[in-house]
């Protein structure tokens, strides 16, 4: 896990940060909603998510923001509360720090560079309620999170097994009309038959299945694959599409015994790279 923070201290004080040729204050703003001056404390962190390969998939990066609203008479306090509950009730905005002269910072998140959106994970809570807590100032908590993809890492889950029978003498039982069932072999040898049968998941798209391991020996109209659907993920209006899983399974038949082993990770892995921007994607995105 990769971490990293920013501490606004006391915030009945003003936090200022040098920019530009002198010193400015920082506030956070959330889609059109602004912080007052100084208003909130805000700590940040990227958490990172891997894959049954324990490659890197995707970083999700999560905003705590802490802050004290504050006002002359309760009903301007009523009226402050409920102004940020109503903001962050919205999903999917911009969010980022920013210098009082409107210039963004260098933390910021751009909605729809995400996967699904910002998302408000948690709150507006109210820990707090104590002293002028409800009268004239009010503590709030509120958590954020958005995903980033990772690049280059087309699979989530990846397996295949070759499963083999036959090959050996076939006997048969003769039942008489009286009198116990005989033995009798009928074949020395036996044609030898394979399973291939695997699954993959691909993270932003569906995969293609396996090539036959056995191409010569394969009957191809016993070849079968199938899709499931994907998860789906982000606010309504803007959904965002992964997991995309498919199966495939293969039957060929040989006269000898087969000498061969399941595909590997590594080796899927460099011929899948028609998943980046999958067709499939799209067709989803509109229905």
């Amino acid at each position: 896990m990769l971490t990293s923070a920013i501490f606004f201290p006391d915030t009945t004080s003003r936090v200022r940060a040098t920019h530009g040729s002198g010193e400015a204050v920082i506030y956070v703003r959330y889609g059109s909603y602004q912080h007052a001056l100084s208003e909130a404390a805000v700590s940040i962190r990227q958490e990172s998510a891997y894959n049954a390969g324990g490659q890197q998939q995707s970083v999700r990066e999560v905003w705590n923001i802490t802050g004290l609203l504050q006002a002359n008479t309760s009903a301007l306090l009523t009226a402050a509360v409920n102004n940020l509950k109503a903001a962050y009730k919205i999903q999917g905005q911009n969010l980022g720090l920013f210098y009082d002269d409107g210039t963004a910072s260098s933390h910021g998140v751009i909605s729809a560079s995400t996967l699904g959106g910002v998302r408000v994970t948690r709150g507006p809570d109210f820990p707090e309620w104590k002293g002028a807590e409800g009268a004239t100032m009010r503590t709030y908590e509120i958590e954020l999170a958005a995903d980033y993809p990772a690049l280059n890492v087309l699979l989530s889950l990846f397996e295949e097994t070759l499963e083999f029978e036959g090959g050996g003498p076939r006997d048969v039982f003769l039942q008489p009309l009286n009198g116990l069932p005989q033995k009798q072999r009928v074949a020395e040898s036996t044609p030898y038959r394979a399973v291939q049968r695997g699954s993959a998941t691909g993270y932003r798209g569906w995969p293609l299945p396996m090539a036959p391991i056995f191409p010569d020996a394969e009957h191809r109209d016993q070849r079968h694959f199938s899709r499931r659907s994907p998860k789906r993920d982000g606010p309504v209006g803007a959904p965002f599409y992964s997991e995309f899983p498919i199966e495939w399974w293969d039957i060929p038949t040989r006269t000898k015994r087969p000498k061969s082993v399941p595909s590997n990770w590594t080796e899927v892995q460099g011929k899948w790279h028609e998943m980046r921007c999958p067709v499939a994607q799209k067709d989803w995105e509109q229905s």
